[in-house]
């Protein structure tokens, strides 16, 4: 059962580090603007993407990118 208000999507991004492995940046980019898209799609709502880069060692670019290209928010959260 979903437990939601029914009006908007919200999806969070959240990095502690750097792509290391695996896809490339430009490939995240476009797999998280596609589901974006796609969830959008699917409920018929709004979607709010927010981005984090958690601690200073974080990306900054890919979480930017993302936030920029999916009418997102990006922030970085400062090491405590």
């Amino acid at each position: 059962q979903e437990s939601t208000s029914g009006c908007n999507v919200a999806v969070l991004f959240l990095t502690d580090g750097v792509i290391s492995k695996g896809p490339g940046a430009q490939e995240v980019i476009d797999l998280v603007s596609s589901k974006a898209t796609e969830i959008k799609s699917k409920y018929d709502r709004d979607l709010y993407l927010f981005t984090y880069s958690l601690g200073l060692a974080a990306d900054t670019d890919v979480p930017k990118r993302i936030a920029c290209e999916t009418g997102g928010m990006w922030t970085q959260v400062e090491d405590a």
